[in-house]
Parts: C-alpha cells; structure tokens; sequence
C-alpha cells in the first residue's frame, strides 16, 4: 500500500472512531482490495502479518481507533434500546 493510501484508511480509521458511519463504507472496500491483492501475492504456507497488510499504520493505532470506534456503536445502541 502506498504513503497516501495508508494515510487515506489512518483518516478513514479517524473518522469512524469518530461516529462518520460514510467513513466506514470507504474504509470497507479499501481493506478489501488490499487484503485480496496481499493475498493473492502469498505462498498457501504463509500466515498474515497484519504490519505487511498496512505497513504505515501503527497496531496501536489500529487498536484505539476500533475501540474509540466499538464504544461508538454502543452508545449508539443503549440509544436506540432506550428509544424504544
């Protein structure tokens, strides 16, 4: 993945966290395509480092990002539980 790539899925990431429910439907796909194209250059004996997939994105960020992110959809959810 390029430079710009990594800092398009790290903004996307951002967002997300953030509560931007579009960002998620880009980040999506960027994944996808990324993975597929990993995987496709991959030996079958060969496991996936996730640092090889997105080598400009810190596990730590990754990390607080998908947390500030779950957090998001829970209190999203008690929300819409309590709505109704």
């Amino acid at each position: 993945m390029c430079p710009a790539s990594a800092e398009r899925v790290n903004e996307l990431l951002h967002n997300w966290g953030h509560g931007d429910q579009s960002a998620r439907e880009e980040l999506i796909p960027l994944v996808y395509a990324e993975l597929r194209r990993y995987l496709c250059q991959e030996r079958l004996d060969h496991t996936l480092q996730s640092g090889a997939l997105f080598p400009g994105i810190s596990q730590a960020t990754v990390k607080r990002e998908w947390a500030t992110a779950r957090a998001q959809l829970q209190r999203e959810t008690k929300r819409k539980e309590a709505g109704n």
